[in-house]
């Protein structure tokens, strides 16, 4: 069994990983349809981001944007990210429109907006990184902060799923044949090293969501 609270966290943790994933893939030249991606991959990212540092602040810990102001190096800093995810998500703005090739990494990175505004449109905030793919790589600075969190919360535990857990769940399930509840009652499973295999998968899990440096890409590799 896995905490529903980091079942949450994991989720957030996996789609800005896929996005990170998806931003080294993007070398010039880059047609109408790669833009678009583009622009999907990176409101991806930081809807992710911010919605992580909400959750975690809303139900864990609410010290979580005081660390993430010192990860960007101030508050109207952290300010810009969100306004940037509201600029993406709810007021359209394209940041494939404009970009350069990172250079040394040949991949083509979107500029970072040199200002967002509030929703009003009253509060500006500017950009402190030149594009946005360096503004990640700070972002993703928050994630042994997080980890630490996780852990001592006791929310990275696997708890042992019993057998009689396993049948009970497996035939209350509506979804499962009867024929293939018959199966499971007959079936000789190792039910050890059924908690082994799942326990192993979910640390593998843990340490890919919260160690993200194996996707960035290293001078001139890509």
């Amino acid at each position: 069994m896995i905490d529903e609270r980091f079942e949450t966290i994991s989720y957030y943790m996996k789609t800005k990983r896929y996005a990170i994933s998806k931003m080294t893939k993007f070398v010039k030249p880059l047609d109408d349809m790669q833009l678009e991606e583009m622009q999907i991959i990176y409101s991806i990212y930081f809807n992710s981001f911010i919605s992580l540092i909400d959750y975690i602040c809303e139900i864990l810990d609410n010290t979580i944007y005081d660390h993430c102001n010192n990860i960007l190096g101030s508050e109207t800093n952290f300010k810009y990210v969100r306004e940037l995810r509201n600029s993406i998500i709810h007021r359209g703005l394209d940041v494939s429109m404009a970009g350069c090739e990172l250079e040394g990494f040949n991949i083509i990175v979107p500029f970072a907006p040199k200002v967002v505004y509030n929703r009003k449109g009253e509060i500006e905030y500017q950009n402190f990184t030149d594009n946005l793919f360096q503004l990640v790589v700070l972002c993703e600075q928050v994630n042994p902060y997080i980890h630490k969190l996780c852990s001592d919360m006791n929310l990275l535990r696997y708890d042992i799923i019993t057998k009689e857990e396993i049948l009970e769940r497996s035939l209350n399930d509506p979804y499962i044949p009867e024929f293939a509840k018959e199966l499971l009652k007959q079936a000789k499973i190792d039910y050890n090293e059924l908690n082994r295999m799942g326990k192993q998968i979910h640390e593998d899990k843990i340490k890919k969501y919260f160690d993200t440096q194996d996707l960035f890409p290293k001078i001139n590799e890509v």
